[in-house]
């Protein structure tokens, strides 16, 4: 069943090309998360999908991400903003190319409304080219997924 999957994200690419901090982004989208979406956010010193250690990880079930608390601030920025994509994705999607694809496009959003880029959001995308169609079939969907979860940064 679709809602009690957890996605999980896997990479540790993340950080800002200007070398900014991103504390007060990731504190803003946090909130956003929990106050308007809903979605608790947990740290935690390590978590494990698939036997793998993750640095983020979405529990559809229980409205839940996880980020790992060892990180940079503007990783957990990033994996904030990708696991937030997983939870606004679109409930048809099943397959794990177009789930990380949608996911990661939104982040890349995210970021732009917050005033940086994750210059490492392309090859990530490139990795999971399988789903690389949904960019073009669900940009509708992406772009308000994005304006949704960095509410109020349009």
């Amino acid at each position: 069943e679709r809602q009690a999957r957890s996605v999980a994200y896997y990479h540790a690419w993340y950080g800002d090309p200007g070398g900014r901090d991103l504390e007060m982004a990731y504190k803003s989208l946090k909130w956003n998360a929990e106050q308007i979406l809903g979605v608790q956010v947990i740290e935690r010193a390590e978590i494990v999908v698939s036997a793998q250690p993750v640095y983020g990880s979405t529990d559809f079930h229980h409205r839940t991400v996880y980020i790992r608390q060892d990180s940079s601030v503007n990783h957990k920025f990033f994996v904030l903003a990708h696991e937030l994509g997983h939870v606004l994705q679109p409930k048809t999607l099943t397959d794990h190319a177009q789930m990380e694809v949608f996911a990661e496009a939104v982040s890349s959003l995210i970021a732009g409304l917050y005033g940086t880029r994750n210059v490492n959001s392309a090859p990530y995308i490139a990795s999971y080219k399988a789903g690389i169609g949904i960019l073009r079939d669900l940009r509708h969907e992406i772009h308000i997924a994005s304006q949704t979860a960095a509410v109020g940064r349009q």
